[in-house]
């Protein structure tokens, strides 16, 4: 019966009709991703460049988008 209940949940999601399956998907596949990461970029050097660059760049568009929207 919790398998009926999980398809449900997934048969909304997809029509588009679930918040929490919006926002539990993408922490999925993030998470999957998180723990291949080492093997994607080997060197910790070139990751932490990646992350910091990621994280600058994401405030740089957030602040970019916000003035536009003024």
């Amino acid at each position: 019966m919790a398998w009926a209940v999980a398809i449900g949940w997934l048969w909304k999601g997809f029509k588009g009709n679930s918040v929490t399956f919006a926002l539990v998907s993408p922490g999925l596949f993030f998470s999957w991703l998180a723990k291949r990461e080492d093997r994607i970029i080997p060197d910790e050097a070139k990751r932490k460049l990646w992350a910091r660059g990621l994280i600058a760049g994401s405030i740089l568009l957030a602040l970019l988008i916000a003035w536009i929207r003024k």
